[in-house]
């Protein structure tokens, strides 16, 4: 059904996502302050306690949480080495501007910008790109949106409970992955 290099785009893809909930759950790129990892726990200082959500490490796997300090331990067992460095490849990548920090741009100026990149597209890619624009609550609820990395878009709203993440898989993305109160990556694969 599936060939190998689909089965490890899919497996990539995972890891991705997985990697992104985890800098999320610990609060976001601007709240980890470092990382480490010992033979069973993350260990992640970060800036503000009350943006990590321990709830949601517990989700993604952590057997446990526990807070030291500015520290947060999220107990993943042998697998926890591992996170650790996908994090921090993931942090290295968007300070080395690969998957640049957001600026502000508003959603025009950026339309502008790349409207002869958007006269290559087929006509099937902007209607696509029409049924996103809608399904993220429409071009007046997007503050800025581009791309961070070959297979990801990066997306702020002014409001996020406007995005209809059904409508957004209906139509080809693979993944929503929040990264922030009103950021999202959008997973899109290399279509």
């Amino acid at each position: 059904l599936f060939s190998s290099s689909q089965k490890t785009e899919q497996r990539d893809t995972e890891k991705e996502v997985m990697t992104q909930q985890l800098i999320a759950a610990f609060g976001g790129e601007k709240n980890i302050l470092s990382l480490g990892a010992c033979i069973t726990r993350l260990r992640i200082e970060v800036k503000d306690l009350d943006l990590a959500d321990q709830q949601r490490l517990k989700a993604l796997g952590a057997a446990g949480v526990i807070i030291a300090g500015n520290n947060v331990q999220a107990i993943f067992g042998p697998r926890s080495e591992t996170l650790m460095q996908q994090m921090q490849n993931l942090l290295t990548q968007t300070e080395q501007g690969e998957n640049p920090a957001p600026q502000e741009r508003p959603l025009k100026q950026t339309e502008q910008r790349n409207s002869k990149k958007s006269k290559q597209l087929s006509p099937k890619q902007r209607q696509q790109r029409s049924q996103w624009i809608a399904a993220l609550g429409s071009a007046d609820n997007i503050i800025r949106l581009e791309p961070c990395a070959l297979t990801r878009l990066r997306v702020q709203l002014k409001d996020a409970a406007l995005i209809d993440e059904k409508r957004l898989k209906e139509e080809g993305v693979q993944a929503i992955v929040p990264v922030g109160d009103d950021l999202f990556h959008l997973l899109i694969g290399l279509d």
